[in-house]
């Protein structure tokens, strides 16, 4: 037991060194930091959308003849320009500039003469955006909403002109009185299935990102330490001392284990403050999952963090066998890659779909990685789908013991000492002997 623990501090020790945890922390106030600058960005798109002034040029207003235009463009709050702010491209664009506006409506001459006639009257539309971000297209949302107010009012009245006074009815003849959403037996009221899948998907996405990292930093790292150990010798001394490979083996697995579990929980109080930033914005407007009843429990969580534990030992499994491979630390670069592709493989499935959705054929490519049990967890414990998290469980188990008695064999043969190529021209010996 002595070895064990001996061997689980100096893995530890090799892997929580001073650049690891700064790394570590450095993401997650990168994670932080990203997630205040969104917040910050999408609170102030939403005060430009609030506080966002619209111009506009009536050439409907010329013959006298604006019974569907000004008294709405009025009403909308609008800023009424004169013919030099709109005569070419540069009067619009220096408008836009010192007037501070959002956009600005021109209304064609016939407009009302248009309407009344049952023909669609025409308006032109020119925005002012300031960047490319997503945050910059403002004046194309409040373009949208302007528009739709006013047609809804030529709308109400029009057919008030035509002697139809109950416009609420014309509009919308029907009322939603109630919407209930049927979920896996479970009876959801007031909520649509958009705004589960939406809080769901919110909430969520960050666990497969972070499994995914967690795999391939803490991979990157064991395997790179393998070569580094090659490299200068000082695998061969650890092989030669009187402590048993499995013990070796165990002490290298657990050691890595419990550093990748602590990225793991340090990464995803990071994301989560990140993703939190975005779906809790003013901008988001849907709901969390509290407010519908669907949420986990403490019991929940310990099984969440069991299974990431689990992905991560048979992540280091695999490594190991890899790490027998590697004959330096710069040759370790290049076996990383397979973990990185089995990582991210999954980490895109379970964000872009339901594992219960999936075809068989991806069901079964899903199932047999190990990293994408975790992914799928939380989503498994809310639908109650008590035979894919035990049958993930137990599947994860027998992969990691697998994984660890091939590392054992490994460890147990001279493959790391003398080197495959090596090994296998000594078995081609003995059998001619």
């Amino acid at each position: 037991m002595n070895h064990l623990l001996n061997l689980i501090k100096k893995e530890l020790k090799e892997l929580l060194t001073p650049g690891t945890i700064v790394t570590m922390l450095a993401m997650v106030l990168i994670f932080i930091g990203m997630g205040a600058m969104i917040s910050a960005q999408s609170e102030q798109a939403v005060s430009d959308l609030t506080d966002m002034k619209f111009g506009y040029f009536n050439k409907d207003a010329d013959d006298g003849n604006d019974a569907y235009s000004t008294g709405h463009l009025e009403y909308l709050g609008g800023i009424e320009l004169t013919f030099e702010d709109v005569s070419s491209s540069d009067a619009i664009m220096s408008t836009l500039s010192e007037k501070e506006l959002g956009f600005i409506l021109v209304i064609d001459a016939n407009f009302s003469e248009d309407i009344e006639s049952a023909v669609k009257g025409n308006l032109s539309v020119y925005y002012n955006q300031k960047g490319l971000s997503m945050f910059d297209s403002t004046s194309s949302a409040m373009a949208s909403t302007i528009l739709a107010y006013f047609n809804g009012l030529i709308f109400n009245q029009y057919l008030e002109d035509k002697g139809i006074t109950d416009t609420d009815f014309i509009r919308s003849p029907t009322n939603v009185e109630e919407q209930t959403t049927f979920l896996n037996g479970k009876v959801y009221e007031g909520v649509t299935p958009d705004d589960i899948v939406g809080a769901v998907s919110a909430q969520q996405i960050f666990i497969p990102i972070i499994i995914m990292l967690v795999i391939v930093m803490i991979g990157s790292i064991l395997i790179s330490s393998m070569g580094n150990e090659k490299e200068n010798k000082t695998l061969e001394t650890l092989l030669t001392m009187p402590v048993k490979r499995t013990t070796v083996v165990a002490g290298k697995i657990i050691g890595s284990a419990i550093a990748g579990l602590l990225f793991a929980l340090v990464y995803m109080f990071g994301m989560y403050y990140y993703m939190n930033s975005i779906t809790g914005s003013a901008l988001s407007g849907g709901i969390s999952l509290s407010d519908i009843g669907l949420t986990l429990d403490a019991f929940d969580w310990v099984i969440v963090t069991v299974f990431m534990f689990l992905s991560i030992v048979c992540a280091l499994g695999l490594c190991m066998i890899l790490g027998a491979f590697v004959k330096d630390y710069k040759a370790a670069q290049m076996y990383v890659m397979p973990i990185s592709i089995l990582a991210l493989i999954p980490m895109i499935l379970t964000v872009f779909s339901d594992f219960q959705s999936m075809s068989p054929v991806l069901q079964t490519v899903l199932f047999l990685i190990p990293f994408s049990h975790p992914m799928m967890i939380m989503n498994s414990l809310l639908m109650d789908q008590t035979l894919l998290v035990i049958g993930g469980f137990v599947y994860m188990i027998a992969f990691a013991l697998l994984s660890v008695y091939i590392t054992v064999r490994i460890y147990n043969s001279d493959i790391l000492l003398s080197g495959w190529s090596k090994a296998d021209k000594l078995r081609k010996s003995l059998r001619k002997r």
